[in-house]
């Protein structure tokens, strides 16, 4: 598959991007539903301790910094009739499926077999996950190489994303509660979301093509590949400030099941809160679509997450257990997250057309790889603040807290996420790109094809 100018100027198809963002919607149930709720499940329901969950999940991680890097490496190399991208999102969607359905069932083992268990499995989830994602992310530029079809692919796909946080935050709490226990209800939960993640990905697989490659996919090796992420530093930025971004919106929905079971003494608001911040944030895609087109995305992403930031200062001094109080909360923190988001996943083609510009190689595969990475590790990073944080403050699970552990729970809930979007604000202010110099980089890209083939 060569390279080709029509990524350049067809529009997409509705049915296209629809088609492609199924993929994401499938995605999101393995990467939010672990992200929401598998702490909970391993502490209040697999009763594992709070630190060793943290440090499994974390550990589980570490193999990914090779793995997605791998896989971007891998993608970017490859030759099929089918594509670069798409056989990965098709072969490893029936893995990726049962490996999830198998993360969240309780098998009758002693306690170290079953933490044996669960950190085998949950490091297997995470490499199918790679395969998957990695291929699925760095395909974008292979659909088109139009800034505003990039932005209204993305735009679509975020708002699928968006409507899967809602299911996923409205539907899993009551889909378990309608069965006698815990573990059943998690397990048929679990199998429900495993069908529902390989048939979203054979959708993408059948509904996209791939119109445009990378001219010289052999121009670099796997050991070059970490020295040309590194100088690329409007990349290496964006990955710290979704790092920063993506351990916000982990730990947050995270500890929500802690903070409504415990602090607010129902554990049903879950839904309603995860549903009120999320259900926004889809209806208001749009609106900072067309505020991006005015202001840019840099300010867009910096304006989200002080936003979102205000949300968790709030919701420090918020007292009472009444949820109508706390609706105008969850409210303000989905104005800020729908923006961060928007953005943060925009800018990021941006990136690879400054690697192509810089480094005179075009290498997509792996800066996505490096994405996913950074987002899988965001997770570890905010399961390890959680574990050690509830662990800290005192927490037992399933019984009444102390006030040391309602506090703890309070502050995991509130003023770390909010310092931590402080950082990712001050380092996006610092973000060398925008349209402007993008558009420069793009037209001395083209400039430089035509040169070559005179």
């Amino acid at each position: 598959m060569g390279s080709t100018t029509q990524g350049t100027t067809n529009k997409l198809s509705f049915g296209l991007k629809l088609g492609y963002s199924s993929g994401a919607f499938g995605q999101e149930f393995v990467y939010s539903t672990i992200g929401f709720f598998l702490m909970y499940f391993f502490t209040d329901v697999a009763l594992i301790g709070a630190a060793l969950a943290g440090i499994m999940l974390t550990i589980s991680r570490l193999w990914d910094a090779f793995a997605d890097l791998l896989m971007g490496y891998i993608s970017d190399h490859t030759k099929s009739r089918w594509g670069q991208r798409r056989p990965y999102i098709l072969f490893g969607a029936i893995p990726l499926g049962i490996l999830f359905f198998l993360v969240f069932q309780t098998p009758s083992l002693p306690p170290m077999e079953k933490t044996i268990y669960y950190g085998i499995i949950i490091f297997l989830v995470w490499t199918a996950f790679s395969v998957v994602t990695v291929s699925y992310c760095a395909m974008v530029p292979n659909i088109t190489m139009d800034p505003k079809e990039r932005a209204s692919l993305v735009g679509v796909r975020q708002v699928l994303v968006i409507i899967a946080l809602i299911v996923i935050g409205g539907v899993t709490k009551p889909i378990v509660a309608l069965f006698p226990t815990q573990q059943i209800g998690w397990g048929n939960v679990a199998l429900l979301f495993a069908i529902l993640v390989v048939v979203t990905q054979v959708i993408t697989f059948f509904s996209t093509r791939e119109t445009y490659s990378a001219e010289k996919v052999t121009g670099y090796n796997l050991k070059d590949s970490y020295k040309m992420v590194w100088q690329n530093k409007p990349f290496v930025m964006l990955c710290v400030a979704l790092l920063l971004l993506y351990t916000v919106t982990v730990m947050a929905s995270s500890v929500l099941n802690y903070f409504c079971k415990y602090n607010l003494q129902n554990e049903g608001f879950i839904s309603i809160a995860l549903i009120s911040m999320f259900g926004l944030s889809a209806l208001l895609l749009p609106l900072w679509v067309l505020i991006s087109n005015k202001i840019g995305k840099k300010m867009v992403y910096v304006l989200g997450l002080a936003i979102f930031g205000c949300g968790f200062l709030w919701m420090f001094f918020m007292n009472g257990t009444d949820i109508v109080t706390w609706l105008p909360v969850f409210i303000l923190l989905g104005i800020g997250f729908s923006a961060a988001m928007l953005s943060i996943f925009s800018i990021v083609a941006e990136t690879i057309e400054y690697g192509e510009w810089k480094l005179g190689v075009r290498t997509e595969g792996i800066l996505y790889g490096v994405y996913i990475f950074t987002m899988k590790l965001a997770a570890s990073v905010a399961m390890l603040i959680i574990g050690f944080g509830l662990e800290w403050a005192g927490y037992v699970p399933n019984v009444v807290q102390t006030q040391t552990a309602l506090n703890g729970i309070r502050t995991l809930s509130t003023i770390v996420p909010f310092a931590i979007l402080i950082a990712g604000a001050i380092i996006m202010c610092f973000y060398p790109l925008n349209e402007k110099k993008h558009a420069m980089i793009v037209k001395e890209i083209e400039e430089r094809k035509q040169t070559a083939k005179g």
